[in-house]
């Protein structure tokens, strides 16, 4: 296979201009869906004081993206008639360089000579030139995956050790997956090889959070042979010339070297197979990086963790949580390491203790315990220590939310905001539901459930002001209407009369 072509690239002054915008008010009208992330943006900085480029504000980021697929759903707006529309492009645009300030300010935390370079294909540097131009002519079914994979991050730094490592980061399709992943097709990014790989829809917060944290465990700089040489900024911007350099590469086809960078060259590898076949990097990943919420029970660790309940104290789940801590701990570390769920061995003596643990853990169940229900769900969604089972482990979580355990709720709510594996007993998607656990969750006490039930009230109040704001217009086009006709009616009475 051909490398894809890629030119180096930097962000429009009018990119830069709308960002640095973002953080004051504006009266006049602009762009709804840039008046949406705004009005965003300044609810955060009521909350939180201030606008910056950390990981956290890459959580508003992700509640836009939430509130934008969610329009999109509602109006049925396709995905080739928003790449078409130029405000949508320069917004797009406005988020890019927002991941792109956030990976420069928090590596630079750790690593030093650090360098976010930008570099972009024909198709999308042809489409950023048309709505710079206020016109774009739109994309191709088969240009569409290109576009997304045609702005990357050339990230390069020289470790504690000294050595250069780098990674590439291809933002556009990590935003393209969270507005249209689950809905109309499967995303693909690139790997250092320029093969494309398989992407679950993540969030922009999660995504970079691991590419910040990939970068601590690189040992060398491979991924820079994916991209061209520099060019001068004056020629990238060319709209000739970002079509000349690059041609568009054919539609991805799945591989099988997985979604993460890779540090060495990968073997030969047979044909690729279908993209429903596509295997993830491991059976924990597959899981926990479905749809709106990429480490969804990684996440319910650490409220297991964090959050406390009286239900945490009964001497039988505290005998079981001290055994399994540590075998978490355990596996934890292994799949940071790049191992798959499956592949982690343990001693038989490790077996048996775990298994004496988990046995205390079932107890605590029968008896009615809704801490140890939640962990022991957790466990059989994931098959850590027992064969998965997505159906017990639904009604398990069912249960201890019912019960009041407000972990359990906030877990349940967004299994019902996502779907989870139907057809093994699972929840289908459903709103309603979503919507009911999230309250439970926040009325519980839970401290993330009220930062997004508090989002996406203000998502509503600005869907409300939409509507509103239409309705105005439709009754200003009403009056336009009869005033038009009046006049019509008066021409033709003047032309009668004289």
């Amino acid at each position: 296979m051909n490398k894809p072509a890629f030119v180096w690239f930097e962000f429009d002054n009018e990119t830069v201009l709308l960002w640095q915008s973002l953080n004051q008010p504006k009266v006049q009208k602009t762009f709804a869906y840039q008046a949406k992330l705004r009005q965003l943006i300044h609810d955060h900085i009521s909350q939180n004081g201030n606008w910056q480029a950390t990981l956290d504000s890459l959580k508003v980021l992700d509640v836009f993206l939430s509130a934008v697929k969610s329009d999109l759903a509602g109006r049925n707006i396709k995905e080739h008639e928003l790449v078409a529309h130029p405000e949508f492009v320069k917004l797009l645009m406005v988020l890019c360089y927002h991941v792109h300030q956030v990976l420069s300010a928090h590596i630079s935390q750790t690593m030093s000579d650090v360098a976010v370079e930008c570099y972009t294909n024909a198709v999308f540097g042809r489409t950023y030139a048309g709505a710079m131009g206020k016109k774009t002519g739109g994309l191709s079914e088969t240009e569409l995956p290109v576009f997304y994979q045609g702005l990357a991050f050339l990230i390069k730094a020289d470790n504690a050790f000294g050595v250069s490592v780098a990674q590439s980061f291809f933002v556009l399709s990590v935003i393209g997956a969270r507005l249209f992943g689950s809905v109309e097709r499967v995303f693909y990014g690139l790997d250092t090889q320029g093969l494309p790989t398989r992407l679950a829809e993540d969030s922009l917060y999660w995504a970079v959070h691991d590419c910040i944290e990939q970068m601590t465990t690189l040992h060398d700089d491979q991924a820079k042979e994916l991209f061209a040489a520099p060019v001068k900024p004056a020629d990238v911007m060319n709209t000739n010339v970002m079509t000349d350099v690059a041609e568009p590469i054919s539609a991805p086809m799945p591989s099988q070297t997985g979604t993460g960078t890779p540090q060495t060259p990968p073997p030969q590898q047979p044909p690729s197979p279908k993209p429903s076949q596509a295997p993830m990097p491991s059976a924990r990943k597959q899981k926990a990086r479905a749809s709106h919420t990429p480490k969804l029970f990684d996440e319910v660790y650490q409220d297991l963790k964090q959050l406390t309940l009286p239900s945490d104290s009964d001497e039988r789940y505290q005998k079981a949580v001290m055994i399994l801590d540590k075998f978490d701990a355990h596996i934890d570390g292994e799949l940071a390491k790049g191992k798959a769920l499956a592949d982690i061995s343990f001693s038989q003596k490790a077996v048996q203790a775990r298994n004496q643990a988990l046995q205390l853990l079932s107890q605590a169940v029968k008896a009615g315990n809704p801490s140890a229900m939640t962990r022991l769900a957790v466990y059989l969604f994931e098959g850590r220590g027992v064969p998965a089972n997505t159906a017990a482990a639904t009604n398990l979580i069912k249960k201890s939310a019912e019960m009041g355990d407000f972990r359990a709720s906030k877990l349940l709510s967004r299994l019902y905001y996502q779907g989870f594996d139907v057809e093994n007993g699972g929840v289908a998607m459903s709103v309603e539901m979503g919507e009911y656990w999230l309250d439970k969750a926040a009325d519980g006490g839970h401290p993330e459930a009220k930062k997004v039930r508090a989002y996406m009230r203000q998502i509503e109040a600005l869907k409300s002001d939409r509507q509103t704001e239409m309705m105005s217009d439709k009754r200003y086009l009403m009056w336009g209407a009869v005033l038009g006709v009046g006049l019509l009616l008066i021409v033709v009475m003047l032309g009668a009369f004289f």
